[in-house]
């Protein structure tokens, strides 16, 4: 805890706001409000990209100061009245920026409101990302992650695209249809039973059940009850009952299966992926030399570590910057530990028998 708060100090100093070290309150208390005023006064110190301003460093300590006598008015910790205010500070400005949006999309049509969805979801998602990626301790979300956040947006403003026009196309064909159009029953009677085709070979049951109203529609327009009548009504029926039962529509066992161990394993994958980029991990594994033999006891019940191999009782389990075992290196310095230990219990003992045998010649000394 000293040594966190000694570099919170030394932090708050390289910042360059020295002045509020004599307030009273802790270091790293401090940094908490000195962080959140840096992203309330200047918009985040990562999105400013420079050095802060003589201004701005003025007014970042003023609004540390505020915080400070918020948490003395209110007769709680530093911490906690950063935290309070800036949750109040982001409850109303979710509550306005709500009313301003609503403002200025009241315009916008339905699918240009589908667009801007589409956009802020993918703007989300991209700073969420970075920012958890951010709290890990890296640079940023990584790059393949954030060309699927992309991906996504530019396949859902497709298929926006293709889901309004199949909704002008279907209108259209509606129009086709209806009494407004110039053609006759039984030109309408074909548009519409070749529609009616389309829609059952894309499996459209919403579709193709409205079509089958019109083609019959037509048909007993043009027909009444006769043998032609009851020749398209069956062919009507055969079609509607084809839809789903080729196995086109749906999935199989198998590919559920295969699809469904994908999409639940999807989280731990990726976890498994991020932390490997924290702590580093190795392809192969270098087996370091066995350690040398513990040097022989000098005697002399002298300093232990002053002479021989161990300097000080320390423990060298070499540089971690080279092939990156570590597990293996800590190993060999545990075992190194335990020959010390073992060194230092050996030559205590020989000290005390010494003492023991010193203490007993003593005592027979005044004896006689």
């Amino acid at each position: 805890e000293k040594v966190a708060e000694e570099l919170a100090k030394q932090s708050i100093k390289a910042l360059g706001f020295e002045r509020l070290l004599d307030d009273g309150f802790m270091a790293m208390e401090q940094m908490t409000a000195l962080a959140a005023s840096i992203g309330l006064v200047t918009g985040g110190a990562d999105k400013l990209g420079r050095a802060l301003t003589d201004l701005e460093k003025e007014n970042i300590a003023r609004a540390v100061e505020y915080f400070q006598s918020q948490a003395i008015k209110d007769g709680s910790s530093l911490t906690d009245t950063v935290s309070r205010i800036t949750g109040q500070l982001g409850e109303y400005a979710s509550l306005i920026s709500g009313v301003d949006t609503q403002l200025r999309t009241r315009g916008l049509n339905q699918y240009q409101q589908a667009q801007l969805q589409i956009e802020l979801r993918y703007r989300e998602q991209i700073k969420q990302a970075n920012d958890l990626a951010k709290a890990l301790g890296l640079s940023g979300a990584r790059a393949e992650d954030l060309a699927k956040i992309e991906q996504l947006r530019a396949v859902s403003m497709a298929d926006l695209q293709r889901q309004m026009e199949e909704q002008r196309n279907a209108f259209l064909s509606d129009l086709s249809l209806s009494e407004l159009s110039p053609m006759r029953d039984d030109q309408k009677l074909g548009e519409s039973m070749r529609m009616f085709r389309e829609a059952v070979a894309g499996n459209d049951m919403q579709r193709a059940q409205q079509l089958s109203q019109t083609v019959l529609g037509f048909g007993r327009n043009l027909y009444a009850s006769g043998t032609d009548y009851n020749a398209l009504y069956e062919e009507v029926t055969r079609l509607l009952t084809q839809i789903g039962i080729d196995g086109t529509t749906g999935l199989t066992e198998t590919q559920l299966d295969d699809i469904a161990d994908i999409l639940t394993g999807l989280p731990e994958q990726i976890a498994r992926q991020m932390f490997a980029l924290m702590y580093g991990p190795v392809t192969t594994l270098v087996k370091p030399p066995p350690p040398p033999p513990p040097p022989p006891n000098q005697g002399g019940g002298g300093n232990i570590g002053n002479g021989g191999g161990h300097r000080g009782g320390g423990i060298d389990i070499g540089d971690n910057r080279g092939d990156g075992s570590v597990l293996v290196k800590v190993l060999a310095g545990i075992e190194q530990m335990e020959r010390h230990m073992a060194t230092v219990a050996t030559t205590n003992t020989r000290m005390a028998d010494v003492d023991a045998r010193r203490e007993l010649r003593g005592v027979g000394e005044e004896r006689a």
